[in-house]
């Protein structure tokens, strides 16, 4: 009983927010009440330093959205943001007791009503021009390379030498010619995040109801990774 007890305790003792996050999810775009959140669980109840729990939230929001194909902010601005975003909510759970009991309440609002908005990291598109090369290059740059050869070795082959030389070399010439046909796909991706966004607000407000509809979506692509018609899908039924 008394175990019972101080778990209850703890669970209702979490400022501003019902629960924390054990992960994000890899469904759905971070809001900031999710990055609050599992900063939150990395702080409490994985007994992380700040700096610890923010730097591994900045290494997951980065490659979630690195996965979308858009281009996020360099790291050390991704942390600033978190960093400028926790210690938003510290100062207002530390003013909790303030006298003015209006004051605080508008506080408190103000900030929660910001909850539902993706914590966007994407780099500003007028900003592009000062980013340095590095900023375009993460771990998943090599599945790039992967998707236009079959054999790995053969973009390796390029990559090792001098770049004043490719010119010169067949497979870099392949690449190239593959590369000048790729269609420019920012706004694409800007559009399905939107359309998803608003998708996930038509469908329903209830988080634990849109993991259930994540849940059903992804049992129904391994049941059927193809187009499938009505015949298909009241056939196997029972599979999803």
């Amino acid at each position: 009983m008394q175990a019972i007890m101080e778990k209850t305790t703890k669970t209702s003792s979490y400022f501003l927010i019902e629960k924390t996050l054990r992960n994000f999810s890899k469904s759905t775009l971070p809001t900031r009440e999710h990055v609050l959140r599992r900063l939150i669980n990395l702080r409490l109840e994985d007994n992380l330093t700040v700096n610890e729990s923010i730097f591994r939230v900045v290494g997951e929001l980065v490659n979630i959205w690195s996965c979308l194909g858009v281009v996020t902010k360099l790291k050390t601005a991704v942390k600033h943001d978190v960093a400028k975003f926790y210690t938003e909510y510290l100062n207002i759970k530390k003013n909790k007791f303030d006298n003015n009991g209006k004051r605080r309440e508008l506080r408190e609002s103000k900030f929660k009503s910001t909850f539902p908005l993706l914590f966007d990291i994407v780099v500003d598109p007028m900003n592009v021009v000062e980013l340095s090369m590095d900023a375009f290059i993460t771990e998943n740059t090599k599945t790039f390379f992967e998707s236009l050869f079959v054999d790995a070795s053969n973009y390796k082959n390029f990559l090792e030498i001098d770049p004043s030389r490719w010119i010169n070399n067949q497979n870099y010439l392949r690449a190239e010619a593959i590369v000048k046909k790729i269609i420019v796909v920012n706004d694409t991706a800007e559009r399905a995040i939107s359309m998803a966004t608003k998708l996930n607000e038509k469908v329903t407000t209830s988080e634990t109801e849109k993991q259930m509809v994540f849940q059903l979506v992804e049992a129904h692509q391994k049941v059927f990774p193809y187009l499938a018609s009505k015949n298909d899908i009241v056939k196997n039924f029972n599979k999803i």
